[in-house]
């Protein structure tokens, strides 16, 4: 068995509570601490996919459910160099996007971009 225990900041290094990782297609989840850290205990040793969903996140702001490949190691704690980063969203900017309707964003900050 692993464990897993990253830290969850935005784009400006604070931490980010209340978000909700969970390992892809198992039971396993956890809910990140007033510093952004978590801990899920029981990591099977195998490829895993973890899911961090930032829709469950305290205080303000909108924030994104990014996903991160994962290889635990035997009885150690998963060994993340460096922290998840979680950007806000900008909802009033954004671009609606379903199964059959794709869209287009572009940003006024990054010229060309699209």
């Amino acid at each position: 068995m692993a464990s897993c225990i990253p830290t969850l900041f935005p784009n400006l290094n604070e931490p980010i509570e209340g978000v909700t990782p969970t390992i892809e297609g198992a039971t396993l989840s956890a809910i990140s601490d007033a510093q952004g850290q978590f801990q899920i205990i029981g990591l099977p040793v195998e490829p895993l996919r973890l899911l961090a969903d930032g829709g469950t996140a305290q205080g303000p702001g909108t924030w994104p459910r990014l996903e991160y490949d994962l290889m635990p190691i035997p009885g150690v704690n998963y060994p993340m160099t460096m922290p998840i980063y979680l950007l806000p969203l900008d909802l009033p900017q954004g671009v609606q996007i379903t199964e059959t309707q794709g869209g287009t964003l572009s940003l006024q900050e990054m010229p060309g971009f699209e």
